[in-house]
């Protein structure tokens, strides 16, 4: 592994030519100051992104895909030119430009014939904060499946749908299907925040009520701005209206007051840049590790008061990640540290903090160096904390004391606590295929039941009443559907790569 000092070294030359400078075609970095006086701080911040001058000895360098995104007019170009050519694929800036809308170019190598190149198709991600899908939206998705996909559903480990088999010419009716059934795809891929997970738990309580909010929150917080997506897939309509998000997500977007923003920017947090790789973000209540908080760049704990009636503030965990890539020692898995501990009115600015030091300091020379992890290990999160706590305003607190955590299923019958229930099926890999999907599309229709995904590419059935029990469970069995109670222990964790065989 290199030693920590060429790391730093490294580090510090691909700062010069990201994000917070103006960079030359020759690579030149000149620095945008920006000042800010901290709360109850007497460090006064100057120039936070960049360093003040380049360093001599090692010159900015910035990979293929900063110039992309820096191209790209905020996602738009060349992608919408692309996806007008016959050609039955993209080239490669609007592929990278892709993941951003929420799909992949990919290849099924099962299907090539030979002489005759790559057989291209698209995969399509969702996102779904918490897991949570409308009925509406569960029956378009099954409708696409069949219609322009490959006749499956992938369930993943963040908690969203992946419909793979998607041809090039079906991709605007697939997407703009998936917006009007008030879904979306936006950051499901990309250098972005992706899918917020959360506990996937029907229960409806205060506790799992505020959990799903706070998720949907921040997902709210950290979506792009700049309005490429609509251009892109709705030809400039915005289906959704931003008055759908809370105001309080709204007027924390929109604060600058530590130098968390690009000023006058489309894009406020990101920029024309983005981050430097993907981020991904869990939150949960204490105990519940459903969704594998230390494995994200930014794990969130809601903390309650004694009787669990009200949320007085969250402890935050930051540099998590399980990717490593082969035969390079120099990338590993990190578990996140505790960052602290913040009041409840400062979650979302502490979010937008920890999200600006990675923009301006995660290296963006090597993507396989970019995650939020490779800096903290090279910092070490003391140093990151400090950092961190310049765009925050704030120092962070000491962490609040938690209970033992607990691996969640959510499998089988369980009360919703409304007078309705919920039952969760095991799904072998997260793929619905065959007649269990349609089994599954059966009672979900008939019902009209919405349902949650789970870390563990399981489903929940949720909102059934008891009088509908015996019928589930009938038609579900004569599909072939196994049973929680029949599961066995290793095939209900076990978890696998939805892709194949066309990732890679």
């Amino acid at each position: 592994m290199a030693s920590i000092g060429s790391m730093q070294m490294s580090l510090k030359a691909a700062n010069a030519g990201m994000l917070g400078s103006k960079v030359s075609n020759r690579g030149t970095p000149v620095c945008k100051v920006a000042s800010a006086k901290a709360t109850k701080m007497d460090t006064k911040v100057s120039c936070v992104a960049t360093p003040d001058k380049a360093p001599v000895s090692f010159p900015a360098k910035r990979s293929a895909v900063e110039i992309i995104k820096e191209d790209s007019d905020y996602l738009r170009h060349p992608l919408m030119e692309e996806l007008t050519t016959s050609a039955t694929n993209i080239n490669e800036a609007a592929m990278q430009l892709m993941k951003f809308h929420g799909s992949y170019q990919q290849d099924h190598r099962e299907k090539r014939a030979f002489g005759q190149g790559k057989s291209y198709q698209f995969m399509m991600r969702t996102r779904q904060p918490s897991g949570f899908v409308t009925n509406q939206l569960y029956l378009v998705m099954d409708d696409l499946a069949d219609q322009y996909g490959n006749g499956t559903l992938r369930l993943t480990t963040r908690q969203t749908y992946q419909l793979h088999g998607v041809m090039k010419g079906d991709l605007k009716t697939v997407f703009s299907s998936v917006i009007k059934a008030m879904g979306s795809t936006l950051g499901a891929c990309g250098d972005v925040n992706r899918n917020v997970m959360g506990p996937p738990s029907p229960i409806k309580n205060f506790k799992y009520i505020e959990c799903e909010k706070t998720s949907n929150d921040i997902a709210d917080l950290l979506a792009p701005q700049a309005g490429s997506y609509y251009d892109v897939w709705l030809d400039g309509e915005k289906f959704m209206s931003s008055q759908m998000e809370s105001p309080e997500v709204t007027k924390a977007r929109a604060d600058n007051s530590f130098g968390t923003n690009f000023d006058n920017s489309v894009e406020p947090i990101y920029g024309t840049q983005f981050l430097p790789r993907k981020f991904k973000v869990a939150v949960t209540v204490p105990g519940d590790n459903s969704i594998d908080l230390f494995t994200n760049d930014l794990g969130i704990v809601l903390i309650f008061n004694d009787d669990e009636t009200e949320v007085v503030g969250y402890n935050l965990y930051v540099g998590g990640g399980m990717g490593r890539t082969h035969r390079n020692a120099d990338t590993f898995p990190y578990l996140a540290e505790s960052l602290g501990f913040v009041a409840k009115d400062d979650l979302f600015y502490a979010v937008k903090a920890v999200v600006a030091c990675q923009r301006d300091y995660g290296r963006r020379d090597d993507r396989k160096q970019a995650r939020l992890k490779y800096l903290i290990a090279t910092w070490g999160i003391d140093k990151f904390r400090t950092v961190t706590e310049q765009y925050f305003g704030k120092s962070f607190q000491a962490e609040a004391p938690l209970p033992a955590w607990e691996m969640k299923t959510y499998l089988g019958w369980m009360d919703q606590g409304d007078g309705k229930e919920a039952y969760g099926i095991s799904v072998m890999n997260g793929r619905l295929k065959g007649a269990q999907k349609m089994a599954l599309r059966q009672v979900i229709e008939r019902y009209e039941l919405p349902v949650r995904l789970t870390g563990n590419q399981d489903i929940i059935l949720c909102d059934i009443a008891p009088a509908w029990k015996q019928d589930i469970v009938d038609t579900l069995s004569k599909a072939g559907v196994v049973h929680t109670e029949d599961v066995d222990g290793i095939f209900q964790k076990s978890i696998a790569c939805p892709a194949m065989p066309l990732c890679g």
